[in-house]
């Protein structure tokens, strides 16, 4: 990793927050570029990445000097949502980099949101909560745009221990730095080297040149503006020509930035314990804030079953559902204002839940029988005040 502590340090404040936060501009500049290009790496939105800033920390104080990216194998989508796999490799990070006391400490994490908000999901929360549980570790979250620079906000806990997850308190755009110049000593050319040993064949010494510069006779010949000739009409379509390629280039290349731009967002995600699928959405989604309703889908048997989920059903941002089957497919389909909808879908593949072994027969058995003999009693006592009933009928 590049060391970025020659670099001054930039400085984050907000007031709510018990420390400062110091960043190295080239860290979180290499952190937008990782997450711009990722962003324009699928359509509609592309991927979310993450890592881990390093840093140290002090009293009043949390510095970010570095960084290290997650490898993130997106097992349920382009989303930043960790795997088992991940998670191993996060904890796997974290303990290789504190087992350095006198290197860079992990000071928090970042990760990137390019279909929702700069703000924390549960399942950011729950990252926050496990892997970084110290009062001074902070998580910075980037939105990457298309025409617009990237904008960014850091999360902390405040005094109390709370986290303000709903929205950033103080958001900052993430302009591009300036390219670096090359180092002196790598722009100097590089001398000749020797002939390789083992070649068997010797260097060869440089011959010395038998042929001496002369003076020059003939004065340099002007050029044809300064002679007062014309130049080549040839010559002006260059221009022209070159504007046109150009104008070309860009009108290429806004119309696939239109294309890519980020799609309303869903969040759609499963997981499992012991056969109860755990289906999660983002709830701070503005596609999930804003709808009316929506209709969870889960295909699961020979008929898909859909359930209707208002407002608060939405807000609540999980289903619990006891899966029969190894492939579950599921879809939501949200209700906007205006009569738009947004659809999302995700497939859920796994084990087939084990099936639990059924009790004795004879107890199911006699059971059974014993519901039988209530229900035919009670058909009887039916029949006789039926016929009562009608006897009074009569006599009337």
């Amino acid at each position: 990793m590049e060391s970025h502590t020659e670099a001054a340090l930039a400085t984050w404040r907000a007031p709510p927050c018990p420390f400062t936060i110091e960043y190295a501009p080239r860290v979180l500049d290499d952190i937008r570029l990782a997450v711009v290009d990722a962003f324009f790496s699928l359509p509609r939105g592309g991927a979310e990445i993450g890592g881990i800033l390093l840093g140290r920390h002090e009293k009043g104080r949390v510095q970010i000097l570095d960084y290290v990216a997650l490898p993130c194998e997106h097992a349920s989508g382009p989303s930043f949502v960790l795997s088992p796999a991940d998670h191993a490799k996060l904890a796997e990070m974290l303990a290789v980099a504190r087992g350095n006391p006198s290197g860079a400490q992990p000071v928090g994490w970042y990760h990137s949101h390019t279909r929702s908000e700069i703000a924390l999901s549960e399942a950011d929360l729950e990252i926050h909560k496990r892997y970084f549980p110290e009062a001074w570790q902070v998580a910075l979250v980037l939105k990457p745009h298309t025409f617009q620079p990237t904008k960014a906000g850091f999360f902390f806990r405040e005094s109390d221990g709370a986290i303000r997850e709903t929205s950033c308190y103080q958001e900052f755009d993430m302009e591009p730095l300036a390219v670096r110049p090359i180092p002196e000593a790598a722009a100097a050319e590089a001398p000749v080297p020797d002939a390789p040993s083992g070649t068997g064949l010797p260097a060869c010494p440089e011959e010395p040149s038998s042929r001496q510069e002369e003076p020059s006779s003939r004065q340099e010949e002007p050029s044809p503006r300064q002679a007062g000739r014309p130049v080549p009409l040839a010559r002006w379509w260059l221009l022209p020509a070159a504007v046109l390629v150009l104008a070309f280039g860009v009108l290429g290349y806004y119309m696939g930035a239109i294309r890519s731009l980020p799609a309303p967002y869903i969040g759609l995600n499963t997981s499992d314990a012991a056969g109860q699928l755990q289906i999660r959405w983002d709830r701070n989604s503005p596609a999930v804030r804003g709808a009316r309703d929506g209709i969870l889908t889960i295909d699961d048997g020979p008929v898909p079953e859909a359930i209707e989920l208002d407002p608060a059903h939405l807000q609540a941002g999980i289903f619990t559902y006891v899966r029969k089957g190894a492939r579950i497919d599921i879809a939501m389909t949200l209700n906007e204002p205006g009569g738009q909808k947004v659809h999302e879908a995700t497939t859920y593949l796994g084990a087939a839940p084990e099936r639990q072994a059924l009790e004795d027969d004879s107890a199911i058995r006699k059971e059974r029988d014993d519901l039988t003999r209530s229900l035919e009693l009670e058909r009887a006592r039916t029949r006789k005040l039926e016929q009562q009933l009608q006897k009074a009928k009569r006599r009337r």
